[in-house]
């Protein structure tokens, strides 16, 4: 992927993650129940990611405990929404493309298999993690 097309790609998901973040900030539960989860409306079970909003705004709230309790993937959500924008600013004042090579490397670690077995296991154990609580 370009460096290009890369930066446009995650200043867009970054945005996107901001302007959802505002919005579930001021929202009340639906009182039918339903969430924003397809996965979990269609199948009554929740997703690997359900509670990853709630962990990002309670990290915001300063409660880094409680947003591990509700998801742990918000966190890692948190950090990169912190810092890509960050590091692309960096990018852009220094002419550099850190972010990009970093991405490179990081796309060559996750085709090492077990690697990959190494997230997929993880993400699954997030997923039991979030069934056992029914999030």
């Amino acid at each position: 992927m370009t460096p290009k097309r890369l930066y446009l790609l995650l200043a867009a998901a970054c945005l996107a993650g901001y302007l959802y973040l505002i919005y579930s900030a001021g929202q009340i539960t639906d009182p039918s129940g339903l969430g924003p989860c397809m996965f979990k409306n269609v199948t009554g079970v929740p997703c690997p990611s359900c509670g990853s909003t709630r962990a990002v705004l309670a990290i915001w709230r300063g409660d880094a405990v409680g947003a591990l309790l509700i998801n742990p993937l918000g966190l890692l959500l948190a950090v990169g929404l912190a810092a890509v924008p960050m590091w692309m600013a960096f990018d852009l004042a220094s002419g550099k493309r850190t972010l990009h090579r970093a991405w490179g490397w990081l796309e060559g670690k996750l085709r090492v298999k077990w690697i990959s077995a190494l997230v997929i296991i993880l993400i699954v154990l997030n997923w039991i993690w979030n069934i056992y609580k029914n999030v």
